[in-house]
């Protein structure tokens, strides 16, 4: 049950990488929020999991997206990276 939780989670960062991939503004509290979500995620890097880096990866992507104006491609490979964990967190 806890992986399906995740996998949610995921597919909501992926939607937020791809909204911003299409320049719709996102506020900054609610990346901040998905920021600190997507760090606490990437513990499990040190249990073996190697796709948990994704979401170390996705973390500092949207503490940058707070700052900087990032390329749109960069929005996209990230969300669709998001995408596909998920989707396969939901099959598990």
């Amino acid at each position: 049950m806890l992986v399906k939780v995740l996998g949610l989670i995921d597919f909501v960062v992926a939607g937020l990488f791809i909204m911003m991939s299409w320049k719709i503004g996102v506020p900054d509290t609610i990346l901040m929020v998905f920021a600190i979500i997507m760090f606490a995620k990437s513990i499990f890097i040190f249990f073996g999991d190697i796709a948990s880096g994704f979401d170390l990866i996705s973390g500092i992507v949207l503490i940058l997206a707070m700052n900087y104006n990032l390329p749109i491609f960069l929005f996209m490979i990230v969300g669709f990276l998001e995408l596909q964990k998920g989707f396969f967190s939901l099959l598990a």
